[in-house]
């Protein structure tokens, strides 16, 4: 999904702990971990997956924040239930 500009500028520096806190509020449950920077998420309900490259305290490059978004398949009033945008 491509989202609107004033919604990327406010996701586009997400750091890899908040979209990880995001992810578990959203239900997405750790499923498991490839070494010590590699996560896979799953979600029961929908059944996707979505794997995180974790480095700690950093922000993801916007062409990879896209492609894990577009796995995620949050819509933009997902972003907003989950107060990641206003």
């Amino acid at each position: 999904m491509k989202y609107p500009r004033h919604i990327w500028e406010q996701i586009r520096g997400i750091k890899i702990e908040e979209l990880q806190r995001v992810l578990r509020k959203d239900g997405w449950v750790l499923d498991s971990q490839h070494s010590d920077s590699i996560l896979l998420y799953y979600h029961p309900a929908t059944r996707r997956r979505v794997i995180l490259h974790y480095h700690p305290g950093k922000t993801f490059p916007e062409k990879t924040l896209k492609g894990i978004l577009k796995d995620i398949g949050w819509q933009i009033e997902d972003l907003i239930a989950l107060k990641l945008v206003r």
